[in-house]
């Protein structure tokens, strides 16, 4: 009995006895120095204080050989304020070095416009980083593949794998410091771990990644509100241009894996990765019912951002396009691929707990707020980019977070064999179709029309290849000599193969009238155009609806007090511009893409004569 207590009073008391060997000493015996050491002991978490289990020696010295100005010596991304100068194996001591200048803003706290809030603050951040360092480098954590993939850190080369952050985007780092290395990573989002009460709403993920690991929050969640809204921006010019959603996961019924069939491009041959957000309606009971909510649901797609004319698969292969996260509307996306593309989609059920639901929708957000890519056909594409989206919602799992996913098929077959998926959903395709989980990009309808009229071509040749007088050519040839119903039934079916045609036709042509107008540079038919200007300037207007000018300065996923109010007043300016300026866009379609134009107005044409001759028919 008496041993039993001794041993369970030793394990109380434990934690707390390993704690007593950490500690922070100087040299340095002014009050500024001492009240830094103390303030920050204190804030270092119990199992990290454990875990690097030694006296840390903090030295201050001149670090970066000249006078610095006191006032501004945080904003100077040059300085060198901080360094870990002894770390090795055995040692009963470790020693890191602080530049002298931050003692001058620890008692005489002035503010900054920069990093952290105020001096003071931020000379904790540096001696709080350089301790993480001790930690990490007993850890080991900046080695850990969920943080490497967390933080962005992507396996990339077919041969030799190599980790490296693509992120192209720093307008939202605390610190671009964080994308030297992983080690720097883990120390610069540590400080703002500790110090940040913010952190866990501008960076949820990062946040939950050290509540794991160190066991423990630093500061409650009430301290701040994570704002959920994103913006959705239409492709076209008549729709209102941003749709303001919300991506709240208690609201999240589902989150699929959306997967587009193979297309005629380079970059589309493997197929496209997607996850599609199943959004329930207002009102409605999160339950299978949301699956209805249609327009609720938001399309997540990683993309490459081409700009160009056409795609260069020479740029496509060295990376130098961008690799953007989208926004979308589930209706938008499945037209895009289904009437525009005739390609096959499919949404199957992602196996995930509320909790990681949570997870996965927290590192959307940041990512979509901070996150841009470079864009590699082969090794950095939408399935790598959303298989490590995916790798955020598995925090821990070994498989998950070293699988290397090159290809969308690739990912839909891992998911499948990992039982990650339901794909079950999709065996019945009569039900699959009904419940939305199979969009057909050439129904049995369309497929049954095209037979009425002998064709031994495929659906997709038959509406690409052929001209809208050959399509008609055809449809006159079958229906002469018809009569009464067997006519009736061959005008029905031809014009529905025209509508079909109509509406792929105007989304590819809208795609391409779209990369001349937001290209990097004018197309070659519009350089030195009178309407170059004119279209340069629509250009920059549409630019000012992305969701970063509505925000002021700051880190992560901004806080509801960052947005402007201004979003609603530009979006009319823009579109006012778009209206005053509707017959010089006129002038450029039809000047400039006259292929286009008459393949379009042939195949209305085809639909007027169809009408026409039902009309008759009655």
């Amino acid at each position: 009995m008496v041993k039993s207590f001794i041993i369970l009073l030793l394990a109380l008391m434990s934690s707390n006895l390993w704690a007593q060997n950490f500690g922070l000493k100087t040299d340095n015996k002014s009050e500024a120095a001492n009240k830094l050491l103390l303030e920050v002991e204190r804030l270092i978490p119990t199992k990290m204080k454990n875990i690097i289990n030694s006296q840390i020696n903090v030295k201050f010295s001149n670090l970066n050989g000249q006078a610095v100005d006191k006032l501004n010596f945080a904003c100077d991304q040059k300085l060198v304020l901080g360094r870990v100068i002894r770390m090795l194996p055995g040692q009963k001591e470790g020693t890191l070095e602080l530049d002298n200048v931050l003692l001058s803003g620890i008692l005489n706290v002035q503010k900054l416009n920069c990093s952290h809030k105020d001096t003071l603050t931020y000379a904790k951040a540096i001696l709080i980083h350089e301790i993480s360092h001790f930690f990490d480098h007993k850890e080991k954590v900046s080695s850990d593949a969920t943080f490497l993939n967390l933080s962005g850190w992507i396996s990339k080369g077919v041969i030799v794998k190599k980790r490296t952050n693509l992120n192209k985007s720093n307008e939202r780092s605390p610190d671009i410091y964080e994308l030297k290395d992983p080690a720097e990573t883990f120390a610069v989002n540590f400080e703002f771990f500790i110090l940040d009460k913010n952190y866990q709403c501008r960076r949820p993920s990062y946040n939950a990644y050290y509540v794991r690991l160190l066991g423990e929050s630093v500061f409650d969640s009430s301290e701040c509100e994570m704002n959920k809204k994103v913006s959705l921006i239409t492709q076209s010019l008549e729709k209102k241009p941003i749709l303001t959603k919300e991506i709240d996961p208690s609201r999240i019924y589902q989150i699929h894996y959306l997967f587009a069939g193979k297309g005629k491009e380079m970059m589309s041959r493997w197929g496209h990765a997607m996850f599609r957000l199943v959004i329930c309606a207002p009102g409605r009971e999160v339950g299978p019912d949301c699956l209805q909510d249609f327009a609720n649901h938001i399309v997540v797609s990683y993309r490459a951002n081409v700009e160009d004319m056409t795609t260069d698969y020479v740029k496509g292969m060295n990376g130098s396009y961008a690799s953007q996260l989208f926004l979308m509307n589930m209706n938008d996306v499945v037209n895009e691929y289904t009437k525009g593309e005739f390609r096959d989609v499919i949404s199957l059920p992602i196996v995930l707990k509320r909790s990681q639901i949570k997870l996965f929708t927290d590192k959307l957000l940041e990512n979509y707020w901070g996150y841009q890519g470079s864009y590699f056909f082969i090794t950095n594409n939408c399935a790598s980019e959303a298989m490590n989206l995916l790798r955020a919602a598995y925090p821990g799992d070994k498989l998950m977070q070293t699988q290397s996913i090159t290809t969308p098929l690739g990912l839909y077959d891992f998911l499948i064999k990992s039982k990650l998926v339901n794909n079950s959903v999709i065996d019945n395709t009569k039900e699959a179709i009904y419940y939305g989980y199979l969009f057909p990009g050439v129904s049995e309808k369309l497929l049954a029309s095209l037979k009425v009229f002998n064709s031994t071509m495929e659906f997709e040749k038959f509406a690409i290849e052929l001209s809208a007088e050959e399509r008609k050519a055809i449809y006159v040839a079958t229906l002469t000599g018809l009569e009464g119903k067997k006519k009736m039934n061959g005008l029905a079916n031809a014009l529905r193969l025209e509508d079909q045609i109509l509406i792929s036709r105007e989304q590819q042509f809208a795609k391409k009238i779209g990369s001349a107008l937001f290209g990097k540079e004018a197309s070659n038919e519009l350089k030195d155009t009178e309407l170059d200007e004119r279209m340069i300037e629509i250009r920059d207007a549409y630019k000012r609806l992305a969701g970063s000018n509505f925000i002021t300065k700051g880190y992560g996923i901004p806080l509801s007090s960052e947005f402007s109010n201004t979003g609603d007043a530009v979006a009319e300016e823009v579109m006012e511009l778009v209206k005053r300026n509707s017959d010089e866009l006129k002038e450029i379609v039809t000047t400039y893409f006259p292929k286009e134009v008459h393949e379009m107005q042939k195949t209305m044409e085809n639909r007027f004569y169809l009408l026409t001759e039902i009309s008759k028919s009655y």
